[in-house]
């Protein structure tokens, strides 16, 4: 297990979280909910300490008892959203989508048509931009697809037994008022998307530590 790791700058004490072990619907896994754990523990020993941690440890921490607020945590999301540079393009694949004979996929197309102002795909291009960077964190866009698709896992064979990560979908009866973690949701409905092999170009690792 990682433990959370502190050091000292000349701005004072830097604590850090690596994360370790997530579960197999996104969820923080039970080694991140120790890391987490001890990451309070720290945090309440060194009041004054610049905190940054993974996503998956700011998920669990949120969790907490009593509740911890994280509003003065930097967190490294799975992902930023970045401006959609050819919508046109994005739309045409989002269109072709919507005459697919694989429900799962004309779904998909459906629900984001849903979301533009004038409720359908045709729509001005422009707009996808913004309706997809409110879809990322979306925490009950994965009920839409419950009965109708399964998450493969992802299989790295050049990380040996590093490189299996088990995918699954969010059970209904572990999240009944149907919403996911913040950063949990984001996962998933990343990986919804590359599930139905859409381009991921406006996706990015994050560069930046937006706050918890």
């Amino acid at each position: 297990m990682t433990p959370p790791e502190s050091s000292k700058t000349d701005g004072g004490t830097l604590l850090i979280g690596f994360s370790f072990g997530l579960a197999a619907d996104g969820s923080p896994g039970a080694c991140n909910v120790e890391i987490a754990r001890r990451m309070l523990i720290g945090i309440k020993a060194l009041p004054d300490a610049q905190v940054g941690m993974q996503w998956e440890i700011c998920d669990a921490i949120k969790e907490a008892e009593p509740p911890f607020v994280t509003d003065d945590i930097s967190v490294a999301p799975p992902f930023k959203h970045v401006p959609v540079k050819n919508p046109a393009f994005l739309q045409h694949q989002l269109l072709a989508l919507a005459q697919s004979p694989f429900p799962p996929e004309s779904l998909l197309a459906k629900l984001i048509g849903n979301r533009m102002p004038s409720g359908s795909l045709d729509a001005a291009p422009i707009e996808i931009n913004s309706v997809l960077g409110e879809l990322w964190t979306d925490r009950q866009w994965w009920s839409n697809f419950v009965g109708n698709i399964d998450l493969d896992d992802l299989r790295r064979p050049e990380k040996g037994l590093l490189g299996l990560e088990k995918r699954r979908m969010p059970a209904v009866s572990d999240y009944p008022e149907g919403m996911l973690r913040r950063y949990q949701a984001m996962r998933v409905n990343w990986i919804f998307w590359k599930r139905f092999c859409l381009p991921t170009f406006f996706l990015a690792l994050p560069t930046s530590t937006p706050r918890g």
